[in-house]
Order: C-alpha cells, then sequence, then structure tokens
C-alpha cells in the first residue's frame, strides 16, 4: 500500500520533499520543476546499497581509504560504509541542502552516523568547503580517495556537485604538487623552516596592513612574463597611484627601469639568489613564509610579511596563541600569491602586468630576468595550444595552463573584484578585461598614496607574550620527537610480531586482532603528531613509491596481509632513521635559536 506520510515545500530552493510509506517503510523523494526524483529504492533499497558497496569496493576501498560522498539522502550509504568498513575508512559528506538535511533529521534516524567520529560532515551552499576539503585531505590520502554520489542527487544539485567534484580536484592537484615539491626539495624546506624562524618572531602583521591599507585601490600585479618588456616604462606613471606587487622573478626587470614595487613575493625555498643582487631589493617590504630561501631571507633587511607554508606545526601554534598567519589560495605560481595578496586588501580593479603564461615569441620571461635571454624553440617542447589574448592559438606548457585556469576560476570565484589582463601578450585569461597598460593607467582617478609609510606603519603579527609562547613551544620539539620515535619502534615491534603470526597462519586469532588494533591506533596517533611534518620533509621521496603499493590487492589473503604488514614496517622503518636523524639536529638548531631570542 502506498500512502503520504509528510510533504514539505521549500522555497527558496523551489523544491518539494516528503516521504512516502511503501510496504511499511519510508521513501524518501524530492520534487524538482515538476519532477518527482526517488531517494531510495521503491522496492528493495538492501539490493540497492549492496550493489552500490560493491561497485566502491571494486573502485578501491582499501585500508585507509577517505570517501568523500555527495548527499545524505536517507542515510543509507552512509550507514553501509561505516558498519562495513574497518575504523580506519573515514567519510567527508557533504549535503547541498540545509531544509533537507534538517527533514532527514526528524524522519529518519541518524543521530549514531551523525555523531561518528568517523564522519565529517559540512551542509548547505557552505563558503568554507574548499578550505574544509584541504584541512581534510592530505597527501597520503589521493591513492586511496574514492568518490561518490547519492542517488538522484546529481539531478536534483547539478551545480553543486560539479563545485564539490571541482574542490575536491583542486585539493587534489594542490597535494600532488606539494608531494613533489616535498619529494624533490623536503629537506631543503625544513632547513629553511629552522633558518627563518628568527625572521617569524619579528613578522608583521597582514591584519594590520589591511587596516591601514585604503580600499578599492587599484593594484598591478607584476610577473616577468616576455611581454614586460612592451610596457614596463608605463608603470612609472602609476607609482603611489596603485599598489605595484612583484614576483620576486619581475624585481630584476622593474628595479632595471628604476621602479621600485610596494611590494615583492617570495615565496619558492629554492629561488635563485641571482634573483636578488640588486642591493635595492633589500630593503623592498617582503611577502614570504617560513620555506622561503632562508639565503635570501637573511639577505633581506626589510620588513616581512609572513603567510601560511607547508609547515603547518609551527603556524597551528602561532594561531593557537592568538596571532594570525593568512593563508593565501595559490595554484602553484608567486603571481596567485600576488594576485591573492592584492583580493584580501580589497583592491580593485587588479591589473594583470607581464603574465604570458604562454611561449611568447619562443621566450618565458622578460629580458631584464635571469632567464630573459634564453631563446626557446617551443615546437621541439611538450606543448599544449591555447587561446591568446587575439583569439588566435599561442603555443603554452602544462604547467602554464594549470596557473591559467587558476586565475579563471579565482575570478569567477570573485566576480565582486574586477580584473583587467593588461600583460599586451600571451594566453587569454577568461574573466578578465584586455587593456592595453597604458588605457588601464588613464583611467586610474584615485589620489597619491604614501605606500611606503602605510606599510611601513604595519605592527608586529605577534606581541611580546605571544612570542614567548612560541619559543616555549619550540623549545619542546626535541621532547614530542623523542616521544615520536618511542612510538615508532612500539609499532615496529608489533609490525614483527604480526608478521611473524602471519608466516604461522595464526592471522585469525585474537592476538593477532590485537596488535592490529594496536598498531592502527599507534600509527594514527603518530601521523597526528605535529613534529612528523619535519619527518616526512625528510623521506617524502623514499616514501612517495610505498603509497602505490598500500591499495595493491594480492592472491590470497595470507599473501596481502604479509605485503601489507611488510609494507607498514619497511615504512616505520624508515621513519625510526629519519627521527634518529632529524632529533639531533633540531635540538642544536633549537639551542642556537632559544639563544638568539
Amino acid at each position: 500500500m502506498h500512502g503520504m506520510d509528510e510533504q514539505r515545500n521549500i522555497m527558496e530552493e523551489n523544491m518539494i520533499f516528503g516521504t512516502e510509506q511503501i510496504a511499511g517503510r519510508k521513501v524518501l523523494y524530492a520534487i524538482k520543476e515538476g519532477k518527482q526524483y526517488q531517494l531510495d529504492s521503491l522496492y528493495d533499497s538492501d539490493y540497492m546499497v549492496e550493489n552500490w558497496f560493491s561497485y566502491v569496493e571494486a573502485h578501491g576501498l582499501r585500508y585507509r581509504s577517505k570517501v568523500f560522498l555527495f548527499g545524505i539522502g536517507n542515510g543509507m550509504y552512509l550507514s553501509k560504509l561505516l558498519s562495513a568498513t574497518e575504523a580506519d575508512v573515514q567519510i567527508f559528506l557533504y549535503e547541498p541542502s540545509e531544509e533537507l538535511y534538517e527533514y532527514v533529521i526528524e524522519q529518519f534516524s541518524l543521530d549514531a552516523l551523525l555523531e561518528n567520529e568517523r564522519v565529517k560532515i559540512v551542509v548547505g551552499q557552505n563558503e568554507c568547503l574548499s578550505e574544509k576539503i584541504d584541512k581534510y585531505l592530505a597527501y597520503e590520502d589521493i591513492k586511496g580517495l574514492i568518490f561518490s554520489k547519492y542517488p538522484n542527487y546529481s539531478r536534483i544539485y547539478p551545480k553543486e556537485l560539479k563545485k564539490y567534484a571541482e574542490e575536491i580536484q583542486l585539493t587534489i592537484n594542490r597535494r600532488e604538487a606539494e608531494g613533489r615539491l616535498l619529494e624533490r626539495h623536503g629537506k631543503a624546506y625544513y632547513n629553511n623552516t629552522f633558518s627563518n624562524l628568527k625572521y617569524l618572531y619579528q613578522g608583521k602583521s597582514m591584519r594590520d596592513l589591511w587596516n591601514h591599507m585604503p580600499k578599492k585601490i587599484p593594484a598591478f600585479i607584476v610577473s616577468s612574463g616576455p611581454s614586460l618588456d612592451k610596457n614596463v616604462e608605463e608603470l612609472k606613471k602609476i607609482q603611489g597611484r596603485g599598489l605595484i606587487i612583484a614576483a620576486d622573478s619581475a624585481v630584476r626587470a622593474l628595479l632595471a627601469h628604476n621602479i621600485i614595487p610596494d611590494l615583492f613575493v617570495s615565496v619558492d625555498g629554492m629561488k635563485s639568489l641571482k634573483h636578488f643582487e640588486d642591493d635595492r631589493i633589500q630593503q623592498i617590504p617582503l611577502l614570504c613564509d617560513l620555506q622561503s630561501n632562508a639565503a635570501m631571507m637573511q639577505r633581506h633587511e626589510g620588513l616581512k610579511f609572513f603567510v601560511k607554508s607547508l609547515d603547518f606545526h609551527i603556524q597551528n601554534k602561532v594561531e593557537a596563541l592568538g596571532a594570525e598567519i593568512p593563508n593565501l589560495s595559490t595554484g602553484g605560481s608567486v603571481a596567485h600569491e600576488c594576485f591573492e595578496l592584492a583580493r584580501i586588501l580589497e583592491c580593485n580593479p587588479i591589473i594583470l602586468v607581464g603574465q604570458d603564461l604562454a611561449y611568447t615569441g619562443n621566450h618565458t620571461h622578460s629580458t631584464d630576468t635571469i632567464r630573459g635571454a634564453r631563446n626557446i624553440d617551443a615546437s621541439t617542447l611538450d606543448t599544449v595550444v591555447m587561446e591568446g589574448i587575439d583569439g588566435q592559438p599561442i603555443l603554452s606548457s602544462y604547467e602554464f595552463q594549470l596557473y591559467l585556469q587558476w586565475f579563471e576560476q579565482q575570478i569567477q570565484k570573485h566576480p565582486e573584484t574586477k580584473v583587467i589582463d593588461a600583460t599586451e601578450g600571451g594566453a587569454k585569461i577568461h574573466g578578465c578585461e584586455i587593456r592595453t597598460l597604458s588605457d588601464a593607467i588613464k583611467e586610474i582617478e584615485n589620489p597619491a598614496y604614501d605606500f611606503h609609510s602605510i606599510i611601513e606603519n604595519a605592527g608586529n603579527m605577534m606581541d611580546e607574550e605571544q612570542r614567548v609562547g612560541l619559543e616555549k613551544f619550540i623549545v619542546e620539539i626535541p621532547a614530542e620527537l623523542k616521544t615520536a620515535l618511542q612510538l615508532a619502534r612500539q609499532i615496529n615491534r608489533d609490525y614483527e610480531k604480526m608478521i611473524s603470526l602471519i608466516y604461522q597462519s595464526k592471522y585469525h586469532n585474537n592476538e593477532f586482532q590485537k596488535l592490529y588494533r594496536k598498531v592502527s591506533e599507534n600509527t594514527l596517533k603518530l601521523d597526528a603528531m605535529g613534529v612528523m611534518e619535519y619527518v616526512q620533509n625528510h623521506i617524502q621521496k623514499e616514501t612517495s613509491n610505498m603509497l602505490e603499493k598500500v591499495y595493491d590487492v594480492q592472491k590470497d589473503e595470507k599473501a596481502e596481509l604479509i605485503s601489507a604488514c611488510s609494507l607498514g614496517r619497511d615504512y616505520i622503518t624508515i621513519v625510526i632513521g629519519a627521527i634518529e636523524k632529524v632529533l639531533p639536529d633540531i635540538t642544536q638548531r633549537i639551542g642556537l635559536e632559544s639563544s638568539s631570542q
């Protein structure tokens, strides 16, 4: 028998949803634009759930997988995941409708599911969705990531699904880029972090800079693309009338024309010091992070504004003490950091200069930069064809293409900010107004400002009490590393016991199960220790290939357990070696840092 249980009209979504009584159970449905969508099976929901779960298993559900779900529905998919997987499988659930979420909670008994610590839930048109995904998804999670959507949600909420999938993909791209950086330069970033600590204590406040900076002034983001040669002299006309923010690779070109930027950005831990040979750059206010090139930071004598980097351990403590380190969205290019700095300072319009993102005239950089003399044959490179600002095809790289896509996404995301591309060459960034720099400057009517004084008046990021608190925290790092070392050694011993039991075919007994739970719990504890990021910086290159093997499927249960436990033991052995190396080094560095404060 069919009967209506409850129906609710949600005017702001132009949606109606409710439940029908079918064969003694509630069946959830939604009506959008006169069309009804079932959010459960009318016949056998158990069969539907089992089919779905079999599909998820076949597409990579493994140890420590992270599952991203779109839509809560009646909770049946979430319930199945929690009941059919071990505690190491985590679930991120995005429900786009607050009204549907509240209705479902009223109609179905979901408290136990929603309160489960394995579940992270984001509800509604949440502006922090990308930030929450970013915090949730680590580099080591990527290979075991699973994405799935609740039935018919893609038809009811297509825009929200697209946004969710895009945000996940953007985070994956960032994590893979970060992983590649740590593989190549992790040890250098580690060295930079502890060398740059003394500058962090005296870092300037971005919040204070925002308070002092006039709003809706134009900002000129100067990059080092080859088209900068066409119009760099035009920038002399706007000094004081528009904020000039330069990428580190572009400062040399500006100084060659006696143009002093108001700020420059350098967050590349491996940036060549040739970019900073002109003594004038040492006094220009700098946007940096803890992992910026330590030699560059040592030479630089001006004000330093810190933003977040991959060093979360120290940054999280700074914020816990009540200070603030801004997090600038970036797609891998220093020009992105420049753009985001201008945006959070509420500059408007933002004018891009030298942002070619293509092989303009068979060059990659302005002639006044350290790469400017290089003439390339783009036809011999691994290139992509993109649309130029004149509508004609232009050769570019896959890396430049990713940078361009980031700009387009940010422009779309922040329609309140007008963006003008005054590069006068290169690839077309959709969403920008295409102008010459001369024309863009002519429209500037605001009075001149003393940006030098405005920036100089910014206060410190931390007060004395916060600096003392941070120093105490830093001094305790060796003790935390010792705790991590003890835990890692215990995990290693337990892995050895588990492997021995497997070879004896005793992997179904209580002893093995206890060891498995103990190793899982201790591994999670070890991963959660903030100091492990310094260890990870040292071993990223060695352990990246191990991530691939975690999800390998063996021919039988015994072989799979041997493979998994051996891999775990090998990984933890590398971790132990790295801690034993890092511990005395950090102890020595902190001793020097502490005595200098």
